[in-house]
């Protein structure tokens, strides 16, 4: 429904106010980033501001420019975090290429678990941001229903 406004947790880059205005953006806009020195494509996130994704204490004694990325966006730009610098543009067009297919393989757990229909349906219910080659992870028992509260989409009628 119209109105709902839904979050890709997985795919946010939480900035501070000072490197929000160091790339003129505001929580929202698309970023694209990049291990420093790397050739590679960069990877895209959505900038969230710090007051909307991060407890006050975590704010605390932060560096003014700083970037706090998703474990799945850490995992694939293959940076160790506060130790790897990573270089950050802004997306001016902001609008990514969509795909009209997606192939997902299975990885055995070592715990024997097996990812369910109904797992994979509550990471799907809102639009996800995926890159060709991307390795994700989707919890076994699916999203948390307080992740997919922050998403926007608890109420499978909301989705």
């Amino acid at each position: 429904p119209l109105g709902i406004h839904r979050r890709d947790t997985f795919r946010e880059a939480c900035a501070s106010e000072a490197l929000l205005d160091a790339l003129e953006a505001k929580s929202g806009d698309w970023i694209a980033i990049r291990p420093e020195l790397s050739t590679d494509e960069p990877w895209a996130a959505q900038l969230v501001a710090y007051e909307d994704a991060l407890p006050v204490a975590s704010r605390q004694g932060s560096p003014s420019c700083a970037l706090h990325l998703t474990g799945n966006l850490i995992e694939n730009l293959k940076v160790t975090p506060g130790r790897s610098v990573v270089t950050v543009a802004k997306l001016d067009h902001g609008i990514l290429p969509e795909a009209n297919r997606v192939v997902l393989s299975e990885v055995r757990t070592p715990h024997g678990r097996r990812l369910s229909s109904a797992a994979l349906r509550t990471f799907f219910r809102i639009p996800r941001v995926l890159r060709q080659g991307e390795v994700l992870g989707v919890p076994c028992r699916g999203l948390p229903s307080r992740l997919q509260a922050v998403e926007g989409c608890y109420n499978t009628w909301a989705c």
